[in-house]
């Protein structure tokens, strides 16, 4: 169900952008790893199923929270949250926000930072591939302090997360929390 109280700076169209969500911009950030569509609906903040449309990893599907504060005029933290397996994308939109608080809990640790939650498509390599893709977006789309990048993630997401930091191009995750134990 949208959100009627989602701040007025949330992109309510479909239409294709290669401008951050949430308003505020860099010259020239995503040209080279892609563009969005913009999500239509919102859930807690979240602005639902945004698309990344990478030229080497293909669709990756993300909700994404972005403070009313920000505006890009100083670095932000950046958290990810990887989604257990009702979270992923084929589960429905959403669903990752909607079973798991890992997105939302993290807003009362810095409530200026810009959450990403991913709707992977499995838990092997193209997710990880698709999670790096996205952070590598991320970290140009917006104003992000590189030191404070960190990710968790839940049961199948915490597997991957400790996979991921080692594939990646250059050091962009700093973990924060490792595997959770299903039902906990």
């Amino acid at each position: 169900m949208p959100d009627a109280s989602a701040p007025a700076n949330r992109p309510t169209s479909g239409d294709e952008t290669d401008m951050p969500l949430g308003g505020a911009s860099r010259t020239g950030s995503s040209g080279e790893f892609g563009t969005v569509t913009a999500g239509t609906d919102t859930y807690r903040g979240f602005v639902l199923d945004n698309v990344l449309h990478s030229p080497d990893d293909g669709d990756i599907h993300f909700n994404l929270y972005v403070p009313d504060s920000y505006d890009g005029s100083r670095p932000v933290a950046l958290f990810l949250t990887l989604p257990g397996y009702q979270g992923l994308y084929f589960q429905g939109v959403g669903e990752n926000l909607y079973t798991e608080d890992f997105g939302f809990e993290a807003q009362r640790y810095d409530d200026r930072m810009i959450i990403a939650a991913p709707q992977l498509s499995d838990w092997g390599e193209t997710s990880s591939r698709q999670a790096i893709a996205l952070t590598e977006y991320l970290l140009n789309a917006y104003t992000i302090d590189a030191s404070r990048v960190f990710a968790e993630g839940y049961s199948g997401g915490g597997r991957d997360d400790v996979a991921r930091d080692g594939h990646a191009p250059r050091p962009i995750l700093r973990i924060s929390a490792l595997q959770l134990a299903m039902g906990r």
